[in-house]
């Protein structure tokens, strides 16, 4: 499993440790790191990450050109980033936003509905 080595995903990588999956924890780069999972012989079979929607957007566009999958959930910043006074006001912020984009927040997504062409 590929990942990002940040705080907000250290339950995770400890998680999946002791589960026994081999854990590659990059510093940065989760875009290029997804598209390293569509690639023969290298060893990212699959990424879990935690980061911002344009590179959830430009990695699922990348993955789905690239024949592979992908499922992505958007969560809202105070999910994310943590529960605190700012980011909750954020976080409302962005579910009104997503509201009237008609955009589910907390909603397993395809690839096939987030690397929409027209």
């Amino acid at each position: 499993m590929v990942t990002l080595d940040k705080p907000r995903l250290s339950a995770a990588i400890e998680e999946a440790t002791q589960l026994g999956v081999k854990v590659f924890a990059l510093p940065d780069g989760d875009v290029a790191a997804s598209v390293l999972t569509c690639w023969q012989d290298n060893p990212y079979d699959v990424m879990y990450t935690i980061g911002g929607a344009p590179e959830g957007v430009i990695s699922a566009c990348a993955v789905k050109a690239l024949g592979g999958d992908m499922q992505a959930e958007l969560i809202d910043f105070c999910q994310a980033k943590g529960d605190y006074t700012e980011n909750r006001q954020i976080a409302e912020q962005e579910r009104k936003r997503c509201k009237a984009m008609g955009v589910d927040v907390n909603r397993d997504t395809p690839v096939s509905a987030v690397a929409v062409c027209r």
